[in-house]
């Protein structure tokens, strides 16, 4: 069987790979919670290396309040990362998102039905056990306003489930 050659990117990924769980600061979510909130990570190098496999859960006032499985890969033709997002929005997932690496941050800009997804993740922080997500939001594509972010330390992954 033959297998993709791995990429400068895919060790970046890997840096990534871990469980975390952290606070949040929800400025606005459509149907969803606002305010402060839990959120869990659960990340792998899935596939001999080849994706990044995320896992979250958000909480607030011990309900799960959000759900996303996520798979980050790296485009064949152009190096950049990919993101494929699925939510418990049950939203069409479309096509994937092009990332960039913006220093150690890795960005995504998706489009939704709703508008427009900007998340930077943050590689970890320089002890290694963090990471930090930013999520801004935007109607129109020009003007972003911030949604979500939060700061998460290494953890046990403690899944519960809605």
């Amino acid at each position: 069987m033959e297998t993709a050659t791995l990429r400068p990117t895919h060790a970046r990924l890997a840096r990534l790979a871990g469980a975390y769980a952290g606070t949040e600061s929800v400025y606005h979510e459509a149907g969803g919670a606002t305010g402060e909130t839990t959120g869990r990570f659960r990340t792998n190098m899935g596939l001999g290396g080849n994706f990044l496999v995320i896992d979250y859960q958000q909480e607030q006032f011990g309900s799960i309040t959000r759900l996303v499985h996520a798979v980050v890969g790296v485009d064949a033709s152009s190096g950049r990362p990919t993101l494929h997002w699925f939510d418990d929005r049950g939203e069409d997932p479309g096509a994937p998102a092009l990332g960039d690496w913006q220093g150690d941050d890795l960005v995504f800009e998706r489009r939704t039905s709703r508008g427009a997804v900007r998340l930077a993740f943050g590689a970890p922080l320089s002890d290694g056990d963090g990471l930090t997500l930013r999520v801004d939001a935007s109607a129109d594509g020009a003007t972003w306003s911030p949604a979500l972010e939060g700061r998460y330390r290494r953890a046990d992954w403690d899944r519960r489930t809605r």
